[in-house]
Formats: C-alpha cells, sequence, structure tokens
C-alpha cells in the first residue's frame, strides 16, 4: 500500500482535500461528527472534494501518561518518525494519521470532466510550500490556515442538536428526526452530521431521502430509503428500496410523489423500526412545498425535528411545532386524488422542536467555491452514482448489451406526452430507469409493440437500487431493445418498464 503518516502537534484541526483511506494511530480524530480513535482497527474513506465545504480533521489529544508516552515512541520508531522530529515525542499535544492512497477509477474519470475538473487538485501556489506536501502522494493536500477556502464548521448548535439526538438514541424507543429548511440553508450537511453522530453509537440507521431535487445518495428524481453501517464520508450506502420520481420537483405530479413516500415509509416500518430513521426534506417553504412536508411529518411520526432557519425570513418555513402540524392541512386532505386516507389517530403526534439560524446566508451559496451552480450539483451526483462501479479502461462500447424484444416490457416517458408512434425514439440512446409495475392499467396497440401506461404507476425502481446505469438502443428493423448494464441477468426477470 502507499501509504504516509499525518503528524499533527499542536493543531485543533487540519483541513484536507483530495480522498484517500484514513485511521488513526494515536489519540482521535473527529471528522463531520463521526469519531476515529486509536482503538479502531479499520481504515474508513474520506473524500474532501471542492463542490463543498471542505472537511476538517479535529483533534482529541490524549492524556499524557506513561502508557500513552510508551505508545507514542513505538510509534515513531515503528513510521521512523524520530529523524524528522529530534526533540521526540509530545505525548499530551499530538495526534498521528495514518493515510492510505484509495484507487478511485470515479474520481479520476469525473476530475475529466468540466467543471469538475478541479475538485480534488491542490491549490495553485500551495505545493511544497508547508511540511505536509508529501500527503499529495497519497491523494490529499494539506490546506493552510491562510488559504481562502470554504471550510466546514461545526457550530454549538450542532453540539446541542447532537446531545438531543443522543437522548433520544437512549431512550429505549428508537426515534426518527426529521431535517427541515429552505435550500442552502446546511441540511445536507446537518443530515451527514447525524448520520456520522449515529454511528459512533448505533452499528447501522435508515435514511430517508425525500428531495427529489438535490439527493443525497441516489440520482435526482428519486425518493429512496438507505442503510448505512458506515460513515458518510464518501462511501454510497446500500440502498433499500427506490421509487422514480422523474423530475426535480414534486410540482406537477404531487400526488405521485407522496404515495412514493408513503411506501419508503411502510418500507421502514417493515424492518421493524429497530433502528433510527433520519430523514432529509424539500426546500420548498410555501404552498404545496409546505403542504408535501406537512404530509411527510404525519406519516413519519418523527421523534425530533430540526428547523434550520435563515435571515430572509420569507424563505423560512412556518414553526413546525406538533400543533402547527395538526392544524395544518396537508396535500393529502386538500387533494381528493392522492388515494390516501388519514385517520385523526395517524394525525395526532407529539415531537421535538429544535430551531437553529443557519450559518451562511442562503443566497451566498447559490454558487459554490469552484461556480457549481445547483443542476452541476445535480449532474455530479449523477456521474458520482453511474461511475461508483467503473473499473479502469472500461467504457460503454465494451459492454454486452442485454437484447429484450419490445413485447416483453412496458414503457413510460415521465413529464412528456408522446405519442405511441414516437415512443421508441424517445428513449433510443437515452438512459432510462428500469422498474417492476403492474400490467393491470397498460395497454399497447398490436401484441408484437410494447407496453405502454397513460399515467405513471407507483413502482420499485430495480435499476437504481442495483446501482448501474442504463442505455437503451432500439433496433427498428428486429423490434428489439439492446439495454447496456453491468448488472446481473436474474436482476432483469422481474421488470416491465
Amino acid at each position: 500500500f502507499e501509504e504516509d503518516v499525518l503528524l499533527i502537534i499542536q493543531e485543533r484541526e487540519v483541513c484536507l482535500k483530495g480522498f484517500c483511506r484514513i485511521k488513526c494511530l494515536f489519540g482521535g480524530v473527529r471528522i463531520l461528527g463521526y469519531n476515529l480513535n486509536q482503538h479502531s482497527e479499520k481504515f474508513v474513506d474520506f473524500y474532501s472534494p471542492e463542490s463543498n465545504s471542505l472537511l476538517t480533521l479535529s483533534c482529541d489529544f490524549p492524556a499524557d501518561n506513561a502508557e500513552a508516552r510508551n505508545k507514542l515512541s513505538n510509534i515513531y520508531s515503528k513510521y521512523r518518525l524520530d529523524s524528522h522530529y529530534e526533540d521526540g515525542p509530545h505525548c499530551g499535544d499530538v495526534v498521528i494519521v495514518l493515510l492510505r492512497k484509495l484507487t478511485s477509477c470515479s474520481c479520476d474519470y469525473i476530475s475529466t470532466i468540466p467543471p469538475y475538473t478541479k475538485l480534488f487538485s491542490p491549490y495553485s501556489g500551495e505545493r511544497n510550500k508547508h511540511s505536509y506536501s508529501e500527503l499529495s502522494a497519497v491523494g490529499v493536500h494539506y490546506v493552510p490556515k491562510y488559504s481562502k477556502v470554504r471550510r466546514l464548521k461545526i457550530s454549538e448548535d450542532y453540539t446541542f442538536i447532537e446531545e438531543k439526538w443522543h437522548s433520544a438514541l437512549n431512550s429505549g424507543v428508537c426515534p426518527a428526526v426529521v431535517v427541515c429548511g429552505s435550500k442552502n440553508t446546511g441540511k445536507s450537511t446537518m443530515n451527514r452530521f447525524l448520520l456520522n453522530s449515529t454511528l459512533n453509537r448505533k452499528e447501522g440507521l435508515y435514511y430517508l431521502e425525500c428531495d427529489v431535487g438535490q439527493t443525497e445518495f441516489s440520482p435526482p428524481g428519486c425518493i429512496s430509503l438507505n442503510y448505512l453501517q458506515n460513515p458518510v464520508l464518501g462511501k454510497i450506502p446500500l440502498c433499500i428500496i427506490t421509487y422514480y420520481f422523474g423530475a426535480v420537483t414534486p410540482a406537477g405530479n404531487p400526488d405521485y410523489y407522496i404515495q412514493c413516500v408513503q411506501k419508503c415509509v411502510e418500507a421502514y416500518r417493515a424492518t421493524g423500526a429497530k433502528l433510527p430513521l433520519i430523514v432529509n426534506t424539500m426546500g420548498w417553504n410555501k404552498g404545496l412545498g409546505l403542504d408535501l412536508l406537512v404530509d411527510t411529518l404525519r406519516m413519519v411520526q418523527p421523534t425530533l425535528v430540526i428547523q434550520l432557519n435563515c435571515q430572509k425570513r420569507h424563505l423560512n418555513f412556518p414553526p413546525l411545532t406538533s400543533y402547527n402540524i395538526m392544524k395544518e392541512e396537508g396535500w393529502i386532505q386538500k387533494s381528493k386524488s392522492s388515494g390516501i386516507d388519514w385517520s385523526p389517530s395517524s394525525v395526532e403526534h407529539q415531537h421535538d422542536l429544535i430551531t437553529i439560524e443557519a450559518p451562511v446566508n442562503p443566497q451566498q451559496l447559490d454558487v459554490s467555491p469552484l461556480g457549481l451552480r445547483p443542476v452541476d450539483h445535480r449532474n455530479l451526483t449523477i456521474l458520482s452514482y453511474f461511475s461508483r462501479d467503473f473499473h479502469s479502461g472500461r467504457t460503454l462500447t465494451s459492454a454486452i448489451p442485454y437484447v429484450v424484444n419490445w413485447s416483453e416490457v412496458a414503457i413510460y416517458v415521465h413529464n412528456q406526452s408522446v405519442p405511441q408512434s414516437q415512443i421508441l425514439y424517445a428513449i433510443n440512446m437515452s438512459v432510462v430507469a428500469l422498474c417492476v409495475a403492474d400490467l393491470k392499467k397498460a395497454h399497447r396497440a398490436a401484441n408484437d409493440q410494447p407496453w405502454q401506461f397513460t399515467s405513471l404507476p407507483v413502482c420499485h425502481c430495480l435499476g437504481f437500487e442495483d446501482a448501474e446505469d442504463f442505455i437503451c438502443i432500439h433496433d427498428n428493423d428486429n423490434d428489439r431493445l439492446f439495454i447496456l448494464t453491468a448488472a446481473q441477468a436474474h436482476a432483469k426477470e422481474g421488470q416491465n418498464q
């Protein structure tokens, strides 16, 4: 392995850019809520791109005693640190971290595509200016304190929320927390902090993604339930179930959106709800957006609601107290076509509300440090998702496609009205979601033609669950579809859309 030792002396925080694997040898570090200490034997994957605030290692210095001094001396000898630091071990003010090079064809591939070419690269003029310049050999770059970059800062509010959440974790009842706030108020950071902090105490947890516009782990346009056992410092968790919504806002089909959320909540309940649940929500704070949030809160019945407010008061949600949620009419009550009924017992639920001020003004974050817009972040999520199983040298043209007869599939083009005669042109050379749907509501013009739906059924998306990308090409002469995917053939047996 290509490894390097990061010796941190008298520094409370160290900021890094890049990606590697990290393990603590002496003392401890805290990274976005996750604790790494010298007693942990495992490496964790560490990704710190400039698409967001760079991650920092917050140091936890050990006690200065004979046992610690002996351990530190052994580490100095093993990794030949004595020649670099002649005055010997500094037990009470030193943390030692082992960094290992992480091979990622996905990151290498994404870094070749504008505007993502500088996601992990060092800043110009920073090379070899400091004692940490050797770290570039393992894929990370030290960011000096004087560099004008956006670093991730964990405020005292986060510490307070963590204490409340840990209290809920220890209550004997499996808790759920819902994070709410308008866009760019820090929901993503708060979610990841809570995920990592929970994994300090629990062996796993569930994460429900309800923000179809800025998803965390799945491609945009999806509502999903994920299971996590590892800290969220870059590694994508296991997806339990995904429903393909097909748009970055629920405005066009709120009934379908809330039905997908309900299916994911039911999937969580089906696990026995023995592990905590963290829920991400949209930043749409008025009208339909508020109605859908009210319904989501009623479905989840959280223990804790975290409301992130900003300086622009008109962008904030009204106080999301239990009383306000109970008296507010959600979309389900207003709509006559959602297909979901509420009984009074399902609405009356008490939760704790914590309201904090977002650390930044959301209008200052419309563009990231690299000039990335929301659409660029969505594209980055898609690229990361599709390329995570890339192997060096592999291309789409090297993959062997599956061949499927037209008559064996059903096709639906979301958000567009496409004539029967044009439906195959619409999917030709397109990325598609492969789903399982009930064909009772499907129809077709002839037995040798694909099935079609007049409206999109709520269907389990197999394709995204298997974490693969799918490209459809139609063969008009032989009535066949060619589907490029790395998924196994048995995963296709149940899909029909």
